[in-house]
C-alpha cells in the first residue's frame, strides 16, 4: 500500500514539474457575424466588438468599438438593428448601436431564457426578431411577427420569448431578414416566416424543406437560404426554389448575404472567397467566381457589407461588393511563437524559494532566455513575490502567477504549504493526556498511544499519523497507527520517531 501511494505522489510531483506554455496570448477574433449595417466580432478572451464603417465628407474609415460590460461570451449574432451575445452561463444579452455617437449601447439580459446553447439575430430595420436554441433542443423566438417570423401561427409581436411549436431535436438555428431556419439532429431542415422576402411566400409555423437531407450547416439571408450536406454539396432556395450551387469544392463556410450588395458568398478551405448569384435566364444559381480583392481568409460573414478575418488575425470590411476592403484598426496580426515557464505549476513551502526559467521561442524556432525581461504578476501578491527570476513563498495559500513577455503570457498555479514546525521534543500520551514512559499489558490487550510534538512556541500538535513506530525486541507487541496490541509475554521498547525527534516507551506484557 505504501508503494501505491508513493507512486501516486511521484506522479503528481512530476506533473507539477512539467513546464507551462502559451502559444499566443494576444486575443484574436474567433467568430464574426454580420448584420445589415455592422458586424459583431467575438474575441478569444470573451470580449465583444462592433465593426462598422464610418462615413464623413472627409472620407470613409472602418472602426471597431468594444461592447461595454460583456465578458465570458461564447457566441454572438447581429440582426437588423441590434445584436445578441450568449454567455458561458447560458444567458442571452441584447443591445443596439448608437450611430450618432458611433458607440454600442449597454447590453441588457433577455428575460425568460436559460440554458441557451445557440442564438441568431434577424430582421430588417425596425422589424427585428431573434431566435434562441435551448439545451433540450427546443427553439424560442421573440420580436417582430408581421410575417410569421416567430413561427407560432400568429402575427402578434412578442417582447418575451415564445416557444416555436412542432420542432424538437434542433441542433442549429438561423434567422434571416424575415424567416427562420432550424436544423434537426436527423439532418432535416425546417423553415417558417417569409422565405424570400416576396408576398405570399410565407409559412406561419415550421414546415419541412422538401428535398434536403443529411444537412450539416444552414444560413438564412435576405432573399436566399443556404444549406450544406455531409458530402459538401451546397443548396440554395427562397428566391428561386431549391437548387444546387454548382462547382463549389472544399467549402469551409458560407453566407446567404443580402439583396442589396451581396449574393451568397462561400469560403473555401484554402482561404479563398467565392460568390455566386442567380441566372436571369432560368433562375438557377450561377457558377461561383473568385473574389480577387481579398484572400487568406479564416472567418467571414456578409449582409449589406462583407466582413473578413484573415488567418493572421487582421480584420477587413468590404463596404460594397468588388471594392477594396478597409482594414479595421485594433486587430493586429496575431504573433507566432511560444512562451515556456519552468518548472510549471509550483508547490512550495512558506519561506522557501524556487528559481524560474522563462524561454521564448519565435516563429523561426529561435530560443531566448527572457527570465529577467519577463513580467510577473500574482493574483494575491501577499502570498509570494518574484525578483530576478526567483520566486519566494511568503505565507500559506494558493494564487495564480501570470508570466508575460511581449504579447505572450502564461498562467501558473502557485500552492504554498506551511513551513514545517520545529519541535523541542515529542511525547507519548494516553487518550486522557497522561504522559507515558512505560506501559504494562496482558496478552490480547490494546492501548492507544498519541504522539504529540511540543514546539518552541504555541500549543502541542498531534503527530501520531505522521510518526514512525518500531519495537525491539520484535514480536512482543504489534503497532499500527499508534495502537499497541500485546501479543506474547515479554519486555520490549517502542521507539517513535518524527523528523529528528524520538521518544521511547517501555512495555511489559504478562499472561
Amino acid at each position: 500500500m505504501k508503494r501505491y501511494f508513493l507512486a501516486i505522489y511521484i506522479a503528481l510531483a512530476l506533473l507539477l514539474l512539467l513546464p507551462c506554455s502559451s502559444m499566443a496570448a494576444a486575443s484574436e477574433i474567433i467568430s464574426i457575424k454580420a448584420g445589415p449595417s455592422m458586424a459583431i466580432a467575438l474575441k478569444s478572451d470573451g470580449t465583444v466588438w462592433a465593426l462598422i464603417m464610418k462615413y464623413s465628407p472627409y472620407g470613409s474609415e472602418a472602426v471597431s468599438k468594444q461592447v461595454p460590460g460583456l465578458t465570458e461570451v461564447k457566441a454572438v449574432s447581429c440582426g437588423g438593428d441590434h445584436s445578441l451575445a450568449l454567455k458561458n452561463d447560458g444567458t442571452v444579452w441584447k443591445w443596439s448601436f448608437d450611430y450618432t455617437a458611433m458607440e454600442p449601447g449597454v447590453p441588457v439580459i433577455v428575460k425568460g431564457l436559460s440554458d441557451i446553447k445557440a442564438i441568431s439575430a434577424g430582421g430588417m430595420y425596425g422589424e427585428s426578431f431573434d431566435l434562441a436554441l435551448q439545451e433540450d433542443g427546443t427553439v424560442w423566438a421573440w420580436g417582430c411577427n408581421n410575417l410569421y417570423q416567430l413561427g407560432n401561427g400568429t402575427t402578434d409581436n412578442s417582447l418575451e420569448p415564445v416557444r416555436i411549436p412542432g420542432i424538437n431535436g434542433v441542433i442549429a438555428i438561423s434567422a434571416g431578414a424575415s424567416q427562420g431556419l432550424a436544423l434537426t439532429n436527423d439532418g432535416a431542415v425546417w423553415q417558417w416566416g417569409n422565405l424570400s422576402n416576396q408576398p405570399g411566400d410565407e409559412y406561419s409555423t415550421p414546415a419541412l424543406v422538401e428535398g434536403l437531407t443529411n444537412v450539416t450547416k444552414i444560413d438564412a439571408g435576405d432573399c436566399y437560404n443556404l444549406a450544406m450536406q455531409q458530402n459538401g454539396d451546397i443548396w440554395l432556395w427562397g428566391h428561386p426554389r431549391l437548387a444546387k450551387v454548382p462547382d463549389i469544392e472544399n467549402p469551409a463556410d458560407f453566407s446567404a448575404g443580402s439583396e442589396m450588395y451581396y449574393d451568397p458568398i462561400f469560403l473555401k478551405s484554402d482561404g479563398t472567397v467565392w460568390y455566386t448569384g442567380i441566372s436571369m435566364a432560368d433562375g438557377s444559381p450561377r457558377a461561383p467566381e473568385q473574389m480577387t480583392e481579398i484572400d487568406d481568409i479564416k472567418l467571414f460573414d456578409a449582409s449589406n457589407s462583407a466582413y473578413f478575418v484573415k488567418k493572421d488575425g487582421t480584420a477587413y470590411i468590404q463596404a460594397l461588393s468588388h471594392t477594396v476592403p478597409y482594414k479595421v484598426p485594433g486587430f493586429d496580426p496575431v504573433p507566432s511563437g511560444e512562451l515556456i515557464v519552468e518548472p510549471g505549476n509550483i508547490n512550495i513551502q512558506a519561506g522557501k524559494s524556487q528559481k524560474l526559467k522563462v524561454t521564448f521561442t519565435d516563429e523561426n524556432n529561435n530560443k531566448t532566455d527572457v527570465t529577467s525581461a519577463a513580467d510577473y504578476n500574482f493574483e494575491d501578491p501577499s502570498l509570494a513575490s518574484v525578483k530576478k527570476g526567483v520566486l519566494t513563498a511568503i505565507k500559506e495559500g494558493q494564487t495564480s502567477l501570470t508570466v508575460s513577455y511581449e504579447n505572450f503570457s502564461v498562467e501558473l498555479v502557485v500552492t504554498i504549504t506551511p513551513a514545517p514546525v520545529e519541535f523541542k521534543k515529542i511525547q507519548a500520551e494516553d487518550p486522557n493526556g497522561k504522559k507515558l514512559s512505560s506501559i504494562k499489558l496482558k496478552i490480547g490487550e490494546t492501548v492507544q498511544l498519541n504522539i504529540y510534538g511540543y514546539p518552541k512556541k504555541g500549543q502541542k500538535q498531534l503527530l501520531t499519523d505522521q510518526s514512525e513506530f518500531s519495537s525491539k525486541p520484535n514480536g512482543i507487541v504489534s503497532i499500527e497507527q499508534g495502537v499497541i496490541k500485546a501479543l506474547k509475554a515479554g519486555k520490549t521498547t517502542i521507539t517513535t520517531k518524527y523528523g529528528n525527534k524520538t521518544a521511547t516507551i517501555k512495555v511489559e506484557v504478562k499472561k
